[in-house]
């Protein structure tokens, strides 16, 4: 009985010393619609342009800030096949100039959605970006979460997207 005490006392001293992780921030776009885990390192940009709805600012690498945005449009009566076939005939819908490097099906918060990688033109000139856009309807809303670094730091960065992507919740 003695011995279960002491081991009881040292259990409790153990709980009480550890060091445990802190909780992961989870932040919500401007409409609070989705949750996402922020990556550490990260900060949320407050300053967001009518058709942002989250902003996420990571490491600059080669002029290049990383970032991880949120957009939202009007889904009307768009699907995901109608999305693709108009990206595949004319890619620069995603970005100017860009070029698709690999394209797929994936999921976002459990939402069928559509994946591209591309690199665009060099910005500034010595430099060529990457990004990454996952593209989903839920109701009438087309959601495009992108990732873009610089192509040279694009794998370095892009755990932040992972974390991004597999965190997202939709609250609403």
């Amino acid at each position: 009985m003695k011995r279960a005490a002491v081991l009881a006392c040292a259990f409790a001293f153990l709980l009480q010393s550890a060091v445990l992780p802190a909780a992961a921030k989870r932040v919500s776009d401007s409409t609070g619609v989705i949750s996402v885990e922020l990556p550490k390192g990260w900060r949320v940009e407050k300053n967001l342009t009518d058709c942002q709805k989250l902003n996420l600012i990571g490491a600059s690498h080669s002029g290049l800030v990383s970032n991880i945005g949120l957009v939202t449009k009007n889904a009307r009566n768009l699907t995901l096949d109608i999305i693709a076939k108009g990206i595949e005939k004319n890619p620069s819908i995603l970005d100017p100039g860009c070029k698709i490097v690999s394209h797929g099906k994936t999921k976002l918060g459990g939402v069928p959605a559509l994946v591209y990688v591309c690199e665009s033109a060099p910005v500034p000139k010595t430099t060529t970006s990457q990004f990454e856009t996952v593209i989903a309807i839920k109701g009438r809303t087309v959601y495009l979460l992108s990732y873009s670094a610089s192509k040279a730091f694009f794998r370095e960065d892009r755990p932040a997207f992972e974390t991004v992507t597999k965190s997202l919740k939709w609250v609403k």
